[in-house]
């Protein structure tokens, strides 16, 4: 019996560090973003949205700041990437996955002032414009 639930134990060990396993559960979650772009200062992300950018400080109910917490728990080395790169899955295991179209909280960097954007598209394309960024930055 003992060896048994040490064979059990190495399989599932194997099995959860696996190279592919996070690449395998990357692929359930949609490769999403509402904005086309996210820079940072210090640990508040500024996003692009048409062409502005602005402070981030919600997706739809979801608070900026506690979306980027629940990265840098969850990632510690690679917080930023996840936010930028795998906002929907972060999002969805914190129990708030966006939809196809979502509610920006944001503040204009210029004025300070707080607008609500709401029915922004949540695309792949917005998406893959924040990778090409942040992969040809290296």
């Amino acid at each position: 019996m003992k060896n048994m639930t040490i064979l059990l134990a190495a399989a599932f060990l194997a099995g959860t560090h696996q190279p592919g396993a996070a690449q395998e559960r990357a692929k359930r979650y949609p490769k999403l973003a509402p904005f086309s772009g996210v820079r940072w200062n210090e640990s508040t992300p500024e996003v692009k949205v048409k062409e502005v950018w602005y402070e981030l400080l919600a997706v739809n109910e979801t608070e900026g700041k506690d979306i980027v917490k629940f990265c840098k728990d969850k990632e510690e080395k690679l917080w930023q990437k996840r936010f930028e790169e795998d906002l929907v899955e972060m999002m969805a295991r914190m129990g708030h996955e966006p939809g196809e179209k979502v509610t920006l909280k944001v503040r204009e960097l210029g004025s300070g002032k707080t607008k609500v954007l709401k029915n922004v598209p949540n695309t792949h394309e917005n998406r893959q414009t924040i990778w090409r960024a942040r992969n040809e930055q290296k």
